[in-house]
């Protein structure tokens, strides 16, 4: 489960794809693109509604040039979709794709922990990257360098956390995390449940700081994106909120599978939370990888 992002925060799912099943998928994903261009229509929303969960493929097509970056606007304009399809081909890709990325803080963050890793530390172009991660404190305060003008700057924000902590989920989470001692108020929380991330996020701090269920569960009686909801099922935050959190995920099969590895499910388990996500997935772009995840699981298990 390879991620590109700090604190445990997963960006994209894949183990869905690592099934015998794969190779004759991407073969139809290549068709329907040949199809599409021979006859010069514009891909047909099911082929492109696939092709958003394999930005592997859609970053060879642009390379080889068998689609534009036109053809798959809808693809591209999710940062963390873009930015997997840029991982994949990066020097042939970054003059394209890095410039959109980058008016979106969280896929700069990435872009910018993945230059570190290629450079084995910080760069003189670190600057620029992090920048574009100006609206978000708490991105900046973790990308920011190890010297003592780094140090300077952490402080600063979050001294201004304290002034600015109203001002949307992002200076909410800053003030929460950098004043453990200061009291939540009903307008924090309030603010802190406008995104599913922060809401997340606040829920882990709060609960790692011992601070009793009742304050924090409510954060997350509004998520409703299954990113977020699997790293609420993955933590142990649901709760009470358990089966909201888990119909929640059953809507997003490569989710869905990530969850139950992490969560080791298995026999009667599985098959439920199997049955339960194709009644609620069936129309999903990804059921048919599902049904062969879930497939080579039940042999495997069959074959001990």
């Amino acid at each position: 489960m390879k991620t590109y992002l700090p604190a445990g925060l997963l960006d994209f799912p894949s183990a869905i794809q690592s099934t015998y099943q794969r190779n004759e998928t991407v073969r139809v994903l290549y068709r329907g693109v040949f199809v599409a261009r021979s006859k010069g229509r514009a891909l047909p929303e099911a082929l492109l509604a696939k092709l958003e969960w394999y930005p592997e493929v859609v970053s060879t097509m642009l390379v080889d040039a068998l689609l534009r970056e036109i053809d798959v606007k809808s693809i591209l304009d999710q940062p963390v979709v873009c930015f997997r399809v840029l991982v994949e081909n990066f020097g042939e890709l970054v003059t394209s794709l890095e410039p959109r990325l980058l008016a979106h803080s969280e896929a700069a963050e990435m872009i910018l922990g993945l230059r570190r890793r290629a450079a084995g530390g910080e760069t003189q172009a670190d600057g620029a990257y992090l920048e574009c991660m100006i609206d978000d404190p708490n991105r900046l305060i973790r990308s920011l360098g190890s010297d003592e003008h780094s140090d300077l700057r952490r402080q600063d924000i979050q001294a201004d956390s304290i002034g600015r902590k109203y001002e949307g989920a992002a200076w909410s989470y800053c003030f929460l995390e950098s004043h453990p001692g200061e009291c939540l108020d009903a307008s924090l929380l309030e603010s802190l449940k406008s995104s599913d991330e922060y809401a997340y996020l606040a829920a882990r701090t709060l609960r790692d700081r011992q601070v009793d269920a009742s304050v924090w569960s409510p954060l997350l009686a509004n998520v409703v994106n299954p990113r977020w909801a699997f790293h609420i099922l993955r933590d142990d935050l649901a709760g009470n909120q358990l089966g909201h959190f888990m119909q929640v995920i059953a809507q997003s099969p490569p989710w869905m599978v990530e969850f139950c590895i992490v969560a080791g499910l298995r026999d009667n388990a599985l098959d439920q939370v199997y049955q339960d996500t194709v009644r609620r997935s069936f129309q999903h772009p990804c059921i048919d990888e599902l049904h062969s995840w879930y497939h080579e699981n039940l042999l495997r298990r069959l074959a001990v």
